[in-house]
């Protein structure tokens, strides 16, 4: 998507985003977890093109409980 993202060791990664001039780009991505899947569902939403999350099922299901559908 065109940030610059730096892993400190497994558990805590730092995300240097791009300025105002360069807005993030979608792409397609697969979410290993719930955590990652909605920093990556947060990033889509304000990222330019479109963007694909593949393996969704764990966000689907935790928002559809939180909104009892």
């Amino acid at each position: 998507m065109g940030a610059q993202i730096i892993l400190c060791d497994p558990h805590r990664a730092t995300v240097i985003g791009l300025n105002r001039k360069h807005a993030l780009r979608g792409i397609q991505m697969t979410s290993p977890d719930i955590r990652a899947g909605v920093a990556l569902l947060i990033a889509a939403l304000s990222a330019d093109g479109k963007s694909i999350i593949h393996n969704i099922e764990q966000i689907d299901r935790v928002t559809r409980k939180s909104m009892n559908v």
